[in-house]
């Protein structure tokens, strides 16, 4: 017997085992899911060009391009904002009105795509990095917010006019980044979830 069987109880080693498994089971399951979002979206233009977005690499195009659908159901980069829930909460008091967090309302699976996109972003462009270095100054999750919302105004932008997104500094190089999933198991199961959500949607309505 091993020194590590020895020195682990018969209850220790079933929980570890039973984490193991867990672990496994997510696995294949966001290869799975991973295989079902792939075959919806193998030939969506969409998708390569929001690709092109700094931080955004397969699988959160995937996941944006279905949770937007039609661009045209939103009359600009405010409203789809709203819609996931990636605008401050308000409220007036004394003749004043005061901006607060974010909403947290709206569309789940956008604002965590936005919201996660922005580490990768910040690495892996030099432009949002320096906007995002300039906006820490009001505070670090301000800067963040702020960063998604200029992810999700690209967004907008490319399925409206057709096109790639093409940052100003034609100079830079590099492969685009994108946090791996299985990175952390919160992002594992949220994966999963998604896919799951994604295979019967029901009509969507025009947001104006």
């Amino acid at each position: 017997m091993s020194n590590w069987h020895r020195s682990t109880s018969e209850i220790d080693r079933i929980q570890i085992d039973r984490g193991l498994a867990f672990i496994g089971d997510i696995d294949m399951r966001i290869k799975q899911s991973e295989s079902t979002i792939r075959a919806m979206t193998k030939t969506n233009a969409n998708v390569k060009r929001l690709k092109t977005i700094p931080g955004i690499g397969e699988f959160f195009a995937r996941l944006i391009d279905a949770e937007i659908d039609d661009v045209s159901r939103f009359r600009n980069p405010k409203k789809l904002a709203a819609y996931a829930g990636l605008v401050p909460s308000t409220y007036s008091s004394g003749g004043k009105t005061y901006h607060g967090n974010i909403i947290r309302q709206g569309n789940k699976w956008l604002r965590w795509a936005f919201v996660e996109a922005v580490s990768p972003a910040i690495a892996s462009d030099a432009q949002v990095r320096a906007q995002y270095e300039q906006l820490k100054i009001r505070g670090t999750n301000k800067a963040r917010v702020a960063i998604a919302r200029k992810l999700l105004t690209i967004a907008f932008q490319i399925p409206r006019d057709q096109r790639a997104y093409e940052p100003r500094d034609t100079a830079r190089h590099g492969k685009q980044m994108e946090i791996h999933m299985g990175c952390h198991p919160s992002g594992l199961i949220k994966a999963c979830l998604y896919a799951a959500a994604i295979c019967k949607r029901p009509g969507r309505q025009t947001m104006i």
